[in-house]
């Protein structure tokens, strides 16, 4: 994508380099140690600490980051094509209310780790802080088959199909109390984002689900309105990813909702486990000591119950 023109300024462009010796004709080797010094802790302090999306897109270590990256600017549901607003924030972790990209580099960064760690655990680090190995171009390539087939999936949904339709994305991401009013999909936040390809990654990789099957009833709940209205107690998302008293997304109910999906799909049945999820449930939507159910009606924690599965 880089025209004639742009590739000749390259040849007019400069950059500054500074060179630093390690000793100056006259220094003493203790006062050349300490002026090296001085510049070395002057230049960390005054340097920028790159942004998460800054670091996904430098990283050439990070499996994960790799191929996200090749995911973003090749798969038709957020390339760039002429006549509509770019679908990616590369830089900022955030997407404001009247932005038009779909979502970030780093929340696509983060679905494509919460996606394939199950299938490529050992691409994280060993500990924190420490710089992952980069993996083989055959897992590479592996990996980013098995995202470009999770992105395929997830532009058929209903929802995104909408953007194809002609809708822009703040219509459909905005709650309804918001000037203008919106949908307040789950799907055009980056949190329901990352919660549903954690979902998915452990469904496909952990218990060996057939993607296509998995989509087919995500496409249904979809279009029953299962991912829209966050801000409306019937759905299953009040209290978990949107938060009633600040009437804002809950960034912190993001593993709650991931739970929630794959319960949906069937990919919790054990009673002990589907107990377990209903208290997390009804602790979510629990203000003040009194519950809200489906219905709107503040009830008792323990008479909000978890919805049908997925047929």
């Amino acid at each position: 994508g880089i025209t004639p023109q742009q590739l000749q300024q390259l040849s007019q462009e400069t950059i500054g380099v500074e060179f630093i010796p390690a000793v100056v004709k006259g220094e003493t080797r203790a006062e050349a140690r300490q002026r090296v010094r001085s510049i070395f802790v002057h230049v960390n302090l005054m340097a920028v600490k790159l942004s998460k999306g800054q670091l996904a897109l430098l990283d050439e270590d990070d499996g994960f980051s790799i191929v996200t990256r090749q995911v973003a600017v090749s798969h038709p549901l957020f390339c760039d094509k002429p006549g509509r607003n770019p679908r990616i924030n590369w830089d900022s972790a955030t997407v404001a209310s009247k932005s038009t990209v779909l979502t970030t580099l780093q929340a696509l960064t983060d679905m494509g780790q919460r996606y394939l760690t199950p299938k490529f655990p050992h691409w994280k680090a060993a500990k924190p802080g420490l710089v992952p190995l980069r993996p083989t171009p055959q897992e590479l390539k592996a990996g980013i088959e098995a995202l470009q087939q999770f992105f395929d999936g997830m532009a058929t949904l209903p929802s995104y199909q909408k953007l194809e339709q002609g809708w822009e994305t703040p219509a459909l991401r905005r709650f309804s109390f918001e000037k203008p009013g919106g949908e307040g999909n789950l799907l055009f936040r980056p949190v329901g984002q990352v919660a549903v390809a954690a979902a998915l990654g452990l469904l496909v990789f952990y218990q060996q689900r057939s993607v296509t099957e998995i989509f087919e009833k995500l496409q249904e709940f979809d279009n029953a309105g299962g991912f829209s209205g966050m801000e409306y107690p019937d759905s299953l998302w009040y209290g978990v990813l949107y938060d009633p008293n600040k009437r804002r997304v809950r960034v912190a109910g993001k593993d709650l909702a991931a739970k929630l999906l794959i319960y949906l799909l069937g990919g919790i049945q054990q009673p002990m486990e589907c107990a377990e999820l209903r208290k997390a449930l009804a602790d979510a939507r629990t203000f003040e000591n009194k519950a809200v159910n489906f219905e709107g009606q503040f009830v008792k924690p323990r008479e909000v119950g978890l919805p049908q599965m997925l047929s």
